[in-house]
């Protein structure tokens, strides 16, 4: 893991090997990000599975661009130089094609205040769409879901409908993908729905933090996730995160009050702000 919570004690899950770990995320990938193509474009604001590599999000990312990337893809965060947004920036104004923004959330914040910063906005080519993951954890900076999605809309010009969250941490090793993209494909004048789907090899349920006892749908209590990919581990997980069951899986709505802020976004975040730093 990223080693937010304890720098000192990163999380680790240890896998037989990562064969079904892959398969899994390629299949979700597939379904929720790109559910109306084969390929395009990857653009990835997070460090490569060559810099990071124990990262669970640098390989799922990297595993991305391999198999999905067309030519084009690339990365714009390093370690030893932060996010360089000049560079996404001129990329991004020189596309000709749909393309995917794939960012762990805190780099998708430094990147969009750039761009407003600098008064700079694109405006992508319609079928782009961007992925983000780890979620608005409040550490140095806080946006609701809904006011970040409407920057990203504002200076890319991507439609909320292509605008897909990604929800995972290192102990599980499903990933949870919300269901917004490929629903518009299935029918683009139904209404805006965002919920995260539950694959068929994995259930998640509502519980009551005291009782344990499953929610009845729509009463928010804390997400405990049972996942037949940690075949070799832990295939329930209980989580610090809060939600409420919706259609086919949950609406993550946050973290208990009280636990502590985590995961690769706020190493991202840390990251840059690093580099920011030593630069000064």
């Amino acid at each position: 893991s990223s080693g937010t919570t304890r720098a000192e004690h990163k999380s680790r899950h240890f896998h037989p090997d990562l064969e079904l770990y892959d398969l899994n995320a390629q299949f979700n990938f597939k379904a929720h990000v790109l559910p109306d193509r084969e390929q395009m474009p990857l653009l990835v604001l997070f460090p490569p599975r060559h810099e990071l590599p124990n990262s669970s999000l640098a390989h799922w990312l990297s595993l991305m661009v391999e198999r999905f990337g067309m030519d084009g893809s690339d990365w714009f965060v390093s370690n030893s130089s932060g996010l360089d947004a000049p560079r996404l920036l001129s990329k991004l104004g020189e596309a000709h094609q749909p393309v995917g923004v794939l960012a762990a959330s805190f780099g998708l914040v430094h990147f969009l205040e750039y761009c407003q910063d600098h008064g700079e906005r694109v405006t992508l080519p319609p079928g782009s769409r961007v992925m983000d993951t780890g979620g608005y954890k409040g550490r140095s900076r806080e946006y609701a879901k809904d006011e970040l999605y409407a920057m990203v809309t504002d200076c890319l010009g991507v439609p909320a409908s292509h605008i897909v969250n990604m929800y995972g941490m290192t102990e599980h090793g499903t990933q949870f993908l919300d269901a917004v993209l490929r629903d518009h494909v299935r029918n683009p004048a139904a209404g805006l729905v965002r919920y995260k789907v539950v694959p068929p090899w994995a259930r998640s349920l509502v519980v009551d933090p005291e009782t344990m006892v499953e929610r009845p749908p729509g009463e928010r209590g804390l997400l405990l996730h049972v996942d037949l990919i940690n075949r070799a581990s832990a295939l329930s997980v209980l989580t610090e995160d809060v939600g409420h069951s919706l259609g086919d899986g949950f609406e993550l709505l946050g973290r208990a009050q009280g636990s502590e802020a985590r995961g690769c976004s706020i190493a991202l975040d840390e990251l840059i702000e690093a580099v920011r730093g030593a630069a000064r």
